[in-house]
C-alpha cells in the first residue's frame, strides 16, 4: 500500500467543543460561597456599627433636649427642673450601663454609692466631680439642688459616648492583648 492510499484513508481531526461558560469550575463557586460570606459579614457589621451610632445619637440627642428642658424653664420652676434634668440624665446614664453591661442584673440594682463606683469604673469619668456624683447618686431624693448643669450635661455625654465608643473598640482591645503577650526571660 501506499503511503498516500493511506492517508486518504484517515479520518479529518475533529477538534474539541469549545469550552462554555456554563458550568463554571469548582474552584468558581468556591469563590462565589467566600465572596458570599464576605459580603454578609460586611453587611452585619455594618449594620451593627450603624445600630450602635443610632444609639448613641438617641442618647446624646435625649440628654440634649433635657438639657434645653432645663435652660427654658422658668426661673419660678428652676429647682424642679434641675431636679427633673438631673433624674432624666440619670436615667439616661443607666439606661447606657444597661445595654453596655455584660452583668445589666447587678447594674439595675445599684444606687447611691455603688452607682457611681460602676460610673467611674466603666467610663470615661474624669469629668465626674463630687458635686456630680452626689447630685446622681442622691438626687432624686432631695428637694432642691445646686449644681452645675453644664457641667453635668458635659459629662454625661462624654460618659455616653465612652461606653459606646468602648463597644467599638472591645473587639480591637482583644486583638491587641493577644498580641502584648509577657516574654520569657
Amino acid at each position: 500500500m501506499d503511503s498516500q492510499e493511506l492517508l486518504n484513508q484517515l479520518a479529518d481531526i475533529r477538534l474539541p467543543n469549545e469550552i462554555g461558560l456554563w458550568p463554571p469550575a469548582p474552584g468558581w463557586w468556591v469563590l462565589l460561597v467566600i465572596l458570599l460570606f464576605a459580603l454578609y459579614a460586611t453587611f452585619k457589621a455594618f449594620s451593627k456599627r450603624r445600630a450602635l451610632q443610632y444609639s448613641l445619637n438617641a442618647a446624646i440627642e435625649e440628654l440634649g433636649i433635657s438639657y434645653t428642658n432645663w435652660c427654658s424653664a422658668p426661673a419660678e420652676n428652676k429647682p424642679n427642673a434641675l431636679l427633673e434634668y438631673v433624674n432624666t440624665s440619670n436615667t439616661i446614664l443607666r439606661r447606657v450601663a444597661l445595654a453596655h453591661s455584660s452583668n445589666s442584673q447587678n447594674v439595675a440594682s445599684l444606687t447611691g454609692k455603688k452607682w457611681i463606683a460602676f460610673i467611674r469604673s466603666e467610663g470615661d469619668s474624669a469629668m465626674l466631680t463630687e458635686e456630680i456624683a452626689s447630685a446622681l447618686s442622691q438626687g432624686r431624693f432631695q428637694q432642691s439642688l445646686t449644681l452645675d448643669t453644664e457641667a453635668l450635661h458635659s459629662f454625661c455625654s462624654t460618659w455616653v459616648t465612652s461606653m459606646y465608643m468602648a463597644k467599638k473598640q472591645s473587639k480591637s482591645s482583644l486583638e491587641d492583648s493577644s498580641i502584648k503577650l509577657p516574654k520569657d526571660q
